[in-house]
């Protein structure tokens, strides 16, 4: 079958795309030849998509089971394809371990990797449209995207039309160092690999030196290995939801195909002269990606799936792989044992009709029953409870109802939760220097001064400047906050050299939650705030695995209730592990990322620093600086304010302005505040104040409030009156600012927290931030989480549904305005 895609032609080739579609196993190899060609440019070797392996894993399916290969092409060749099949069967939809069945749907599910194109838009947008076709014309009734992964050019295209996402889930990886299975462990610290080689020992023992591993790589080893897999998974919870290797008729196809065409790499774990544990896996070039495993839960305390693995591993390197997939889904084990990852889910889209029509809604009810109970499950501390239950049931012989976890590497076992001892030792260990490794915890003035000198050096060598984490405006701050307000600075050494920063202080406190300009509060709780810019690390994985132990800690023993880490970059290296959490740290509750601009300077010329600008808007900004001279007949001065003589006057012109704003009301902006004034007495000692007020026939209207380090110029707080809004006094001194800076031969504006439309106009580049609060499992911080789960969650639906009517500008203006006085 071929038809034509009439869209925009591909770039740098003329006329539409082509697409030719195979249907049956007669029409495959008309296509294999543009199939191969596709894969070859793209450079993808996985099994799922190799038109062998495909076409002789098809049987192994179902009898009514049908290929369906599109390939997209012009005069240049093919541009993509679409591996895929169509099957009827109901759709299947999970709550849990719970799983509900729509109406049977002829469903078209395209495999994992199916969706290959050249990475040019037109193409992508022509399988799309295809794709769609097929939905509306009726040719199917339900179309499954198989883990797409979010960075592929495909999801662009296809997500945001009618898709149904189930879970967003990470995909691990583990990068090996061919040759060298301790380089290839470096990423873990040096407890985790103790306890790793302490695990395989401990087995070994057991045994009586009787364990080995066993390698099936050959077809005719396909049988061995069910045998061994299928006398494991009958005794594992993986079997009672299907997700078991079995000795039956359909995994020995795939299993067969997989060997024929050379992918076929299994391993099983046999001690004491019996299989206690399996991995399949299939072998691409040098990637070996994982499928499923399972082992004995009888041997559980002796961790099998761990010392698998780590065999597994050692084998790989000898072998020279270079990757360990570790396939589908999310878990502990792959968190901690994976070096890097990629973000995929499923897509789902339905057709229309009755059948599908009530599948699509089944569907969507079970999804978002499922997000919310698991939410609050996570919330009160009973996710992980009810999981271990359910597990335990399934399992066919687990003892006195223990959780025959996954196999993989006992989480319990490299990571656990610190002793109540050694919590205490953590948080008042003595600051001197160790030989070791080890973290000093400064609570006191005295001891946040002795750590002065490892806290620059980090600082320096990292190339951090921000305000908030240099020690003497955190030292002034802290003191005009009031003895309620303790200090809490962690130095993380190794071997005498200082590893990490933490600097924080803690309070009891309440969290806000924000409902727009509403706002909620949850119970008091004891809070360990860290400063922005305040965590720094080595960005060693060993680092961050040290500092996230050290947080685990202080909120399993109750000394903090709530970790929350101010505007964290989503590419710090702790963002994903404190965001996604792990066995001893509950997920954190993020706010969405927000932008943070930043505004380049050409030193000594505002002419150049302003030409990127278009020359209509050059032109607009010396008009709105003249309406405003006009306006005051030329009495306009802008005042400079650097000294510690000059900080009342500057004070009590900026209170001024800021006191008449819709900040002062929600509690922002600048205010005569002994913090504030802590604040500005200490950067003009030091000699970095730096702040601008804008008079006009004498009177403020104006104001900005900045610091200066090294070469950079840190707006912190900025506001003007707004009954002079006509005449944007605001944009006027900032436009003046600039030019001053010009003039000081300074390089950069850093605009601060968070997005604003002046911000974007006024800026040249932009990193995204966002703030992280780690709760603790007791009652206060699990009441206290859900209010904060349940806030974000209903205002960034109110704002959805404002951006989508046109109304959220108009309800922020409104609002503000009333707050304005």
């Amino acid at each position: 079958m071929a038809t034509s895609f009439n869209g925009r032609a591909a770039s740098g080739t003329p006329g539409p795309l082509e697409v030719l579609v195979a249907t049956s196993l007669d029409g495959l190899p008309a296509v294999r030849a543009d199939w191969l060609c596709v894969r070859a440019r793209r450079g993808i070797t996985t099994p799922n998509t190799d038109p062998d392996c495909f076409e002789k894993t098809l049987p192994a399916l179902g009898p009514g089971v049908r290929p369906y290969v599109a390939v997209f092409r012009n005069g240049l060749g093919p541009r993509a394809i679409v591996i895929g099949r169509i099957v009827e069967r109901p759709v299947l939809c999970r709550w849990g371990y719970l799983n509900f069945r729509t109406p049977r749907l002829r469903c078209l599910e395209i495999v994992y990797g199916g969706l290959i194109t050249d990475g040019d838009r037109s193409a992508c947008a022509a399988v799309a449209h295809h794709l769609r076709g097929l939905l509306e014309t009726g040719v199917v009734e339900h179309m499954m995207i198989n883990h797409l992964d979010l960075s592929d050019p495909m999801y662009a295209e296809v997500s945001g039309r009618g898709a149904i996402h189930e879970i967003i889930e990470p995909h691990w990886i583990t990068r090996a160092v061919p040759g060298s299975f301790e380089q290839t462990m470096w990423h873990h610290k040096s407890k985790t690999r103790r306890n790793l080689r302490r695990l395989d020992k401990k087995l070994m023992e057991h045994f009586g030196g009787d364990a080995t591993l066993r390698i099936y790589t050959r077809p005719e080893e396909v049988g061995s290995f069910l045998t061994d897999a299928a006398d494991i998974s009958k005794h594992t919870y993986q079997a009672g939801l299907g997700a078991a290797v079995m000795d039956d008729p359909k995994w020995r196809t795939i299993l067969d195909a997989l060997a024929q065409g050379s992918y076929f790499q299994s391993y099983v774990l046999v001690a004491g002269g019996r299989p206690i544990a399996y991995q399949q896996g299939s072998r691409s070039k040098d990637v070996l990606i994982l499928g499923p495993t399972g082992y004995l839960p009888q041997y559980r305390s002796l961790s099998p799936g761990t010392v698998l693995y780590i065999r597994i591993l050692k084998h790989l390197c000898d072998e020279g792989f270079t990757v360990c997939d570790w396939g589908f889904g999310d878990a502990d084990y792959k968190r901690i044992n994976a070096t890097e990852y990629w973000k995929e889910t499923t897509l789902n889209f339905y057709g229309r009709g009755l059948r599908p029509g009530i599948a699509r809604i089944l569907d969507v009810s079970v999804l978002a029953a499922a997000r919310l109970t698991g939410r609050a499950a996570e919330s009160v501390g009973l996710a992980d409870r009810i999981k271990r239950r359910w597990r335990s049931r399934l399992s066919a012989d687990a003892p006195n109802g223990s959780d025959p976890a996954a196999a993989g590497p006992s989480v319990a076992a490299i990571r656990r939760s610190p002793t109540p001892e050694r919590a205490s030792a953590l948080a008042s260990m003595p600051l001197a220097r160790a030989e070791r490794p080890s973290v000093e915890v400064a609570i006191s003035h005295a001891d946040v001064e002795a750590t002065r000198s490892d806290w620059l050096s980090l600082r320096k060598r990292h190339g951090v400047a921000t305000p908030n984490s240099d020690p003497d405006r955190y030292l002034a701050a802290l003191r005009a906050m009031g003895d309620d307000v303790q200090p809490h600075v962690s130095i993380f050494r190794d071997g005498g050299a200082v590893r990490a920063l933490v600097v924080g202080r803690t309070t009891r406190r309440r969290i806000r939650c924000d409902f727009g300009y509403a706002r909620l509060s949850t119970p008091s709780l004891r809070c360990l705030d860290v400063v922005y810019g305040g965590l720094i690390t080595d960005k060693s994985p060993a680092t961050a695995e040290r500092v996230l132990t050290h947080f685990e800690s202080l909120l399993a023993q109750g000394r903090v209730d709530c970790v929350m880490i101010n505007h964290l970059p989503v590419e710090h290296e702790l963002q994903a592990s404190l965001s996604m959490g792990g066995e001893n740290l509950r997920a954190g509750v993020a706010n969405p990322a927000s932008l943070h601009w930043r505004f380049s300077l050409v030193p000594g010329s505002y002419e150049e620093t302003t030409q990127h600008f278009s020359r209509k808007h050059r032109y607009n900004l010396r008009r709105t600086d003249r309406l405003l001279v006009e306006r005051f007949s030329g009495d306009v001065n802008v005042r400079c304010f650097q000294r510690e003589d000059q900080i009342e006057e500057f004070v009590a012109g900026a209170a001024q302005i800021a006191g008449k704003s819709y900040q002062a009301a929600l509690g922002g902006g600048f205010s005569d505040t002994p913090l504030w004034r802590a604040i500005v007495q200490c950067e003009a000692r030091l000699g970095r104040w730096r702040s601008y007020v804008l008079e006009c026939a004498g009177e403020p209207i104006a104001y900005q409030l900045g610091v200066v380090y090294g070469e950079t110029y840190f707006l912190e707080a900025t506001g003007h009156l707004t009954n002079y809004e006509s005449f944007s006094p605001g944009t006027v001194l900032l436009l003046r600012v600039i030019q001053d800076l010009c003039e000081a031969r300074l390089s950069r504006i850093d605009y601060g927290f968070g997005d604003a439309e002046y911000k974007r106009i006024y800026g040249t580049e932009s990193s995204a931030e966002r703030t992280l609060r780690v709760y603790g499992r007791r009652v206060r911080p699990s009441v206290a989480r859900i209010m904060d789960v349940g806030t974000l969650a209903a205002s960034g639906l109110a704002k959805r549904f404002g951006r989508s009517v046109g109304v959220l500008e108009k309800v922020k203006k409104k609002w503000r305005a009333g707050l304005n006085r």
